[in-house]
């Protein structure tokens, strides 16, 4: 109960744990079987962490399910092997699956009533059918999403501006996942571009570490300096550890940092809804950017049957609240009546 481990005689372990805490995990190299259990609802980069372990063992094993959640990771990751004869890749509908008697797992009448008692019909295609062409209930950005990738402001290869600053927008957590969105902006007004030219994400790394990737990104990428690096308001609080906040160590490092006010997440989401019109993205540098802000959700209240303006906190929520950041920092820096227009319509849309 405390370790989450059986240990077998004959030496071998189960170890149960949460998927996200394995990244930045030291495994070692004896793993020999994987189950990832909703693995849609599991950080990416999981699988590209653990990949190289389950290689190096000949006899080892790797194993996924889950259920359809729009065109995300797992889906690409299916999409990518069916033809793979390593890979053994099998869809089952609420159509397909039976008990041991041959009896259906949910009936037809069962999901009838699903209908009946108000369960959305994309819900039930999504999670009794596994239809991937529906789009993830209660996403913030996955159809804006879908109508930059058809304008071609998902690229591969964008263009970086060598003479024009970098800003970054940063989602902190001490104990938790830190995200950071590297973006340029370019022209005004319904010219203007926010172009995202990286995305990083990280688990339990200090500030000089942080620090050292932000010179890291700089040299791989070819530009001069940094601009603003927008952050959450909660960065001015004092750390019980240091008696000092991680804004003033931050400053002491030479970071111009902006702190962003303190919004509501639907606020938030708002303000990035109407700047992404403008955004374009590097396909392959943000790639797990772009697969957070896909999913990135508003919590679904059981009891009233409808979405709450509060956020789902998981794997995605992170690059997601960063994003946000990074447009309520620049609104609020430079564009102040269109930034309280935006918080209005979110406000009378609650």
């Amino acid at each position: 109960n405390t370790e989450r481990k059986l240990y077998f005689a004959n030496g071998s372990i189960l170890h149960v744990t949460g998927a996200d805490s394995i990244l930045n995990a030291h495994l070692g190299s004896q793993l020999h079987g994987l189950f990832m259990s909703e693995f849609q609802r599991t950080h990416p980069l999981i699988w590209d962490y653990l990949r190289p372990i389950i290689r190096r063992n000949p006899n080892a094993f790797a194993a996924f399910n889950f259920t359809s959640f729009g065109k995300g990771h797992a889906y690409k990751l299916m999409q990518a092997n069916l033809d793979n004869p390593l890979w053994f890749c099998r869809k089952l509908t609420v159509d397909d699956t039976k008990d041991h008697d041959g009896n259906p797992i949910f009936s037809a009448e069962q999901i009838e009533e699903e209908r009946q008692s108000g369960m959305d019909e994309e819900l039930i295609q999504q999670e009794y059918y596994c239809n991937d062409d529906v789009a993830v209930k209660g996403t913030f950005f996955s159809e804006h999403l879908q109508t930059a990738e058809q304008e071609g402001r998902i690229v591969s290869g964008l263009d970086i501006y060598p003479g024009l600053p970098v800003h970054t927008s940063w989602d902190l957590g001490s104990r938790d996942t830190n995200s950071i969105w590297f973006f340029q902006v370019v022209g005004s007004g319904d010219n203007q571009q926010f172009r995202y030219i990286y995305h990083f994400d990280y688990n339990y790394g200090s500030i000089d570490f942080y620090i050292s990737q932000l010179l890291k990104v700089q040299h791989e990428l070819g530009f001069s300096s940094y601009g603003h690096h927008f952050m959450p308001h909660d960065v001015s609080q004092t750390e019980w550890t240091s008696g000092k906040s991680r804004l003033a160590t931050l400053q002491q490092k030479g970071l111009k940092v902006t702190t962003v006010p303190r919004m509501r997440v639907i606020e938030r989401v708002q303000v990035a809804r109407a700047n992404l019109r403008y955004c374009w993205f590097d396909k392959e540098r943000c790639k797990n950017g772009l697969e957070a802000l896909a999913v990135s959700r508003a919590k679904y209240d059981e009891n009233l049957k409808a979405f709450t303006a509060d956020e789902v906190h998981d794997w995605a929520s992170h690059a997601s609240a960063a994003f946000q950041y990074g447009h309520v920092g620049w609104q609020d820096s430079y564009n102040k009546p269109a930034l309280q227009k935006q918080v209005t319509y979110a406000r009378m849309r609650r």
